[in-house]
């Protein structure tokens, strides 16, 4: 969700992906992963690269990375079968922002050469919903209660949001039996969302039902605010289903509205394939952005409509006015009505070139690089296996 409303790559990786080891197994039944939210592709690769792997212990085991991930992003894609829907699964209506933003990135992966359908999974996202809302709300229970263990604290409303209150405190009436009945249906829902994966390669939809919602739109001290509210059900819409699942997806910049807010789009993939979703967002990215990778070959000047722009990599400022990188070779000067133009050819000579390669998070590709020389010479491998990590292949 940040992604999607800050502009950015944002991959939730495979259940597993990346270990809670050695101190927690899971987070509120798998549903929550860590990673990050990048600038570029690239860089989501190169972290992604330097924290995967398994720990001992670990209760899920996605299958391992076929290559390094910061490779998938040169490796073509297979001609894929990609679904996609605009509709709202909760009954609801998406923001039109959202539907074009979704109906845009469906354009650019026909105009790469994919099979594009409109098709969506069957089962009842309401029920879903009721679901996740109890486990959710006990995971919370679990997080306070357990942070007041190890802190001798006494949890008290006055310490917390109202929202995050109520949550905990509908998690503590959440009997073990209606937490195990709704742990069982959501593995049910789970193992139909990976059926429709059977005939897909991908399922794309807005990231969010709205755009990024106004400071104050949620009213988190309210006593009425609740996490199935429709306001937050039908901003957060697509997003859970992944939680639920444990599959990975990932969220692109491909669309800003004509106010200038980016809007995400969101592909979904099969378990433990992120390798699939980094190399699209990798053809995407450059196809988006129309930069050569690896030179200036391929360079165009930015368009003037900022649904186009892609992902913005950050500011600058360079002969008095504001600069906004744009991939690695190109910027957008000035804002509003400012002119756009080559990044300078200068290549490393030149300082204003040098400025964004540090702005474009280099060191996060050279580290994971390094890492993987580390494991070739015998070291540890953060980005794959640790020694004594159980069925490690050789």
């Amino acid at each position: 969700m940040r992604a999607s409303a800050c502009g950015l790559v944002g991959l939730k990786p495979t259940r597993g992906r990346i270990s809670w080891g050695p101190l927690l197994g899971e987070a509120i039944d798998g549903f929550v992963c860590e990673h990050v939210v990048t600038r570029t592709v690239r860089d989501c690769a190169a972290v992604l690269d330097a924290t995967a792997g398994p720990m001992p212990g670990d209760p899920y085991f996605p299958p391992p990375p076929v290559r390094p991930y910061l490779q998938e992003l040169s490796t073509p894609p297979k001609r894929l079968r990609i679904a996609f829907s605009t509709a709202n699964p909760l009954g609801g209506s998406n923001h039109p922002d959202c539907v074009e933003a979704t109906i845009h990135a469906a354009r650019l992966c026909a105009g790469l050469g994919h099979e594009v359908e409109e098709a969506a999974p069957q089962f009842s996202y309401q029920m879903l919903a009721q679901l996740f809302d109890t486990v959710y709300a006990a995971g919370v229970a679990l997080s306070i209660d357990s942070t007041a263990l190890l802190t001798g604290g006494d949890p008290k409303p006055e310490k917390f949001e109202t929202f995050t209150w109520n949550l905990y405190q509908r998690g503590k009436q959440v009997s073990a039996s209606q937490y195990l009945i709704a742990q069982a249906l959501l593995q049910q829902a789970a193992r139909q969302f990976a059926e429709f994966f059977e005939s897909h390669d991908l399922y794309l939809t807005p990231t969010l039902g709205q755009p990024p919602l106004r400071i104050g739109a949620i009213d988190f001290m309210s006593p009425a605010t609740m996490l199935l509210d429709e306001t937050i059900a039908n901003f957060a819409v697509a997003c859970p289903v992944y939680n639920i699942t444990g599959q990975p997806a990932i969220s692109l910049p491909l669309y800003w509205n004509r106010e200038g807010v980016p809007i995400g789009t969101m592909f979904g993939g099969r378990y433990g394939d992120e390798a699939t979703l980094l190399q699209l967002a990798g053809q995407l990215e450059q196809a988006q952005l129309g930069v050569g990778r690896g030179g200036g070959a391929g360079r165009h000047e930015v368009p003037d409509r900022p649904e186009a722009l892609g992902t913005k990599i950050g500011a600058q400022h360079f002969e008095g006015q504001q600069v906004e990188l744009v991939g690695i070779d190109r910027v957008r000067v000035g804002r509003g009505g400012g002119h756009h133009r080559r990044w300078p050819a200068g290549g490393a000579a030149d300082p204003q070139w040098r400025a964004a390669r540090r702005h474009s998070a280099g060191y996060l590709n050279a580290r994971a690089a390094a890492l993987h020389r580390d494991s070739a010479a015998g070291g540890a491998n953060r980005s794959g296996w640790l020694p004594g990590d159980p069925s490690a292949s050789q």
